[in-house]
């Protein structure tokens, strides 16, 4: 609400020094409405595709642990990822909490991947192939796609959330879930994004 405020605030200020009419001044509230709307949608497309990249992902780290006979669960290792993203976050202007809760919706949603993708191998193994280095190649892929989500959080939390972000989150989702990984699924990605959505 106070960013919808904001938009029409300024763009009647900005007529009012004009000496522009009513009609000019409502014009001039809807463009610019029209454009902080496409602006807030590239944010929440930035944030969605950073999570989606994120997810993408899994498929590979759980076939090295399904290769390796490794347990999905890592209490260690979380704790120590949500440290780090809490500590990233809340330097570029985010919520501890928030980012407490985004951090870990990603865990969780990572994890539905992979507990989907062994309980099917158990069935059906997949083809032996190589796998990744867990430390040295996949968790990097996983840290820069965590590094956008962080900065599209940011440029997020910074501009103001609209009151429309829920739908805008969602149509981003729409887009992503198009082309996402057959092995990911739109549910992961809609789980990893609970916090982002609830947003306000």
């Amino acid at each position: 609400m106070r960013y919808t405020v904001a938009i029409a605030a300024s763009a009647l200020a900005a007529c009012a020094i004009a000496g522009l009419s009513q009609q000019s001044v409502s014009a001039a509230v809807s463009r610019q409405a029209a454009v902080e709307h496409a602006v807030a949608s590239e944010r929440s497309e930035a944030i969605v595709t950073a999570s989606a990249s994120r997810l993408e992902l899994m498929p590979e780290v759980a076939y090295t642990k399904y290769r390796l006979n490794l347990p999905i669960e890592d209490p260690v290792r979380e704790k120590q990822a949500e440290s780090a993203f809490v500590d990233g976050a809340t330097a570029r202007g985010i919520d501890a909490e928030l980012a407490r809760n985004v951090i870990r919706d990603q865990m969780v949603a990572s994890k539905m991947v992979q507990y989907d993708l062994m309980s099917r191998w158990k069935v059906s193994p997949p083809p032996v192939r190589p796998y990744k280095d867990l430390a040295k190649e996949l968790r990097p892929e996983i840290d820069q796609a965590t590094q956008r989500l962080t900065a599209g959080l940011a440029d997020a939390v910074a501009a103001g959330i609209p009151a429309d972000w829920h739908q805008q989150v969602q149509r981003s989702i729409d887009i992503a879930a198009r082309t996402l990984d057959v092995a990911v699924g739109r549910a992961p990605l809609e789980r990893s994004l609970a916090s982002v959505e609830a947003m306000t």
